[in-house]
């Protein structure tokens, strides 16, 4: 018979693998493209990207934090205890980069290259800005993996 407390881990694991598989695959699929000249492919692959984000890595994330947040009750836990604050607050971080930098990057890199005459520097920094934004985004996530499972403090 499976637990509560095993089923809400599994949930709370599964999202977070979702969540980070799923950011990193698209990731790699926007290098790929990056330097296509094709503002038809360019503007699909924003499309997909904010619908992935949207259906898949909003509900992935919200689940990650709601399931999180309960492990922690569950568990007696403070929310001041290093690791589950590293948590928190890099959920909110991964928030932060999406809404305040790669979606502004996107919607940029949509209209210039659907403009008649799109700057290939302003393109090329675009790029380089949504890659970076990607990483870091990444980053953020692979440190609260790690910090979840070495539990510092």
């Amino acid at each position: 018979m499976l637990e509560p407390y095993n089923l809400l881990k599994f949930v709370h694991l599964v999202s977070i693998t979702v969540w980070l598989g799923g950011l990193y695959s698209l990731n790699v699929v926007n290098m790929r493209f990056a330097r296509t000249r094709q503002p038809e492919v360019v503007e699909a692959l924003l499309s997909q990207g904010n619908f992935i984000a949207l259906v898949i890595f909003t509900p992935a994330s919200l689940l990650t934090l709601i399931s999180g947040t309960i492990l922690v009750q569950t568990m007696g836990l403070s929310f001041r205890t290093l690791w589950v604050a590293w948590g928190l607050g890099g959920v909110l971080v991964t928030f932060l980069i999406g809404i305040g930098l790669i979606r502004p990057a996107a919607v940029q890199m949509a209209k210039e290259s659907a403009s008649l005459e799109p700057s290939e520097e302003r393109l090329k920094a675009l790029r380089r800005r949504m890659r970076w934004y990607g990483a870091l985004n990444l980053l953020v996530l692979l440190s609260i993996v790690w910090v979840s499972v070495a539990k510092p403090g």
